[in-house]
């Protein structure tokens, strides 16, 4: 049997978990309907998800100090093909709401433990990495979401479809459990759990504004295509595949685009590019801009999203106060927040006001990232642009290794 490298190991669990990701987005306005659920009760289920996954970040972190980022990343991969199959079978909405509980913790886990094996696989290598990593998730992302078009249009009900995802995807991680990758434990234990310190509140608030935008998009384009557009079922999959393949697109160029210009500068840049799409989004509430109009929106805010989440992922895995494990356990109790509890809080305020004001969130959080965008400059470029600040605390994990290619700011 062939054996994957570490890097294609961690590229294919990228574009895995996004492809699962895309199948279960595509399917939504079929559970929905499934049973019966208005956009607050909806919400109400998604936010089983979000809260299954937000419980297991810290766990994750510390197991990802004391086992290594590989192993947690392996075995969390193995849960979730188990587990993906078994949600069309919920009896009932208790149920379902007790099952994506579990799917949120195994799915929160493996997104953080990825991140750090990432994160410690760019430190081997002289050009970063991250961004192209958090591509082949949008990518996945992407197709997944086709391949919700495709079984809608073949007939191919909800339990079907995954259990198929399911199987071929468990081809893959079996490929990824054959990989060797050495842990070198951090000097440091520290606490089982630590909330950011310092700049990683405002790079966790950024991370929690872009997640929240991809949430939102995942969980509401084609609800949102679907009752405000008046799209079919097949058709409103297309808003989050086209999302989904821009910010693949944005994400392969964006790790060269940071070296030249700057993480900062880049930020800045995709904010404003993601509000203007977020603005398309909402302007029917004002311009009848169709259902064209809608999908260049969210191609808008993919594109402006895609180094967003990369750039706060690095930025604590290599922090000089935490390991690499509290680090990206701290921030994902922020980031991935957004991207797993944005879309309930946009379907109560949808159940509210209609799905242009849960938009409206995403827009507003789309252009707060410009105005934290300087806490994504690396450490490094923040020890030389402060040389009187203290020395970083050193550490044998391999993420934390030097890495020129970080440098710029």
């Amino acid at each position: 049997m062939p054996r994957f490298s570490p890097l294609i190991a961690v590229g294919y669990l990228f574009a895995m978990t996004g492809f699962m990701f895309g199948v279960w987005a595509s399917r939504i306005p079929a559970i929905q309907g499934a049973y019966d659920l208005n956009e607050a009760q909806l919400g109400a289920v998604l936010l089983c998800f979000g809260s299954g996954s937000i419980v297991a970040f810290p766990l994750a972190g510390r197991l990802m100090d004391r086992l290594g980022s590989a192993r947690v990343s392996k075995a969390t991969a193995v849960a979730c093909v188990m587990l993906l199959p078994l949600l069309p079978w919920a009896p009932n909405v208790w149920v379902l709401g007790c099952v994506l509980a579990i799917c949120g913790a195994a799915f929160g886990s493996l997104d953080v433990a990825m991140n750090g094996w990432g994160a410690a696989v760019e430190a081997t290598r002289s050009k970063p990495v991250m961004s192209s990593f958090h591509g082949l998730f949008s990518l996945g992302a992407g197709a997944g979401a086709l391949s919700g078009f495709v079984a809608i249009n073949a007939g191919m009900s909800v339990a079907e479809h995954f259990a198929w995802v399911s199987a071929i995807m468990a081809v893959g991680v079996l490929l990824v459990t054959r990989v060797a990758f050495a842990h070198v434990a951090p000097d440091s234990d520290g606490p089982a759990f630590a909330l950011p310190s310092g700049p990683l509140w405002v790079v966790g608030g950024v991370m929690l504004c872009a997640a929240m935008g991809e949430g939102a998009v995942a969980d509401w384009s084609a609800i949102y295509l679907r009752d405000v557009m008046e799209a079919d079922e097949g058709r409103a999959a297309m808003g989050f595949a086209l999302f989904s393949l821009m910010m693949f697109a944005t994400r392969m160029c964006a790790d060269g685009w940071v070296a030249r210009w700057g993480a900062v500068r880049i930020a800045r840049v995709c904010s404003a590019i993601a509000t203007l799409g977020a603005l398309l989004v909402v302007m029917p509430a004002f311009l009848p801009i169709g259902f064209a109009g809608a999908l260049v929106g969210f191609a808008l805010i993919g594109i402006g999203l895609a180094p967003i989440f990369p750039l706060g992922c690095i930025r604590a895995a290599n922090d000089d106060r935490l390991t690499p494990g509290q680090g990206l356990a701290g921030v994902a109790t922020l980031g991935y927040g957004g991207l797993l509890m944005g879309p309930p809080v946009i379907g109560f305020v949808a159940h509210e006001w209609g799905l242009m004001a849960g938009f409206m969130v995403v827009l507003i959080g789309c252009a707060l990232i410009g105005f934290g965008a300087s806490s994504l400059r690396p450490v490094k470029a923040q020890a030389l642009l402060n040389p009187s600040a203290p020395p970083s605390t050193t550490s044998s994990d391999p993420t934390l290794a030097s890495n020129p290619a970080r440098t710029r700011g």
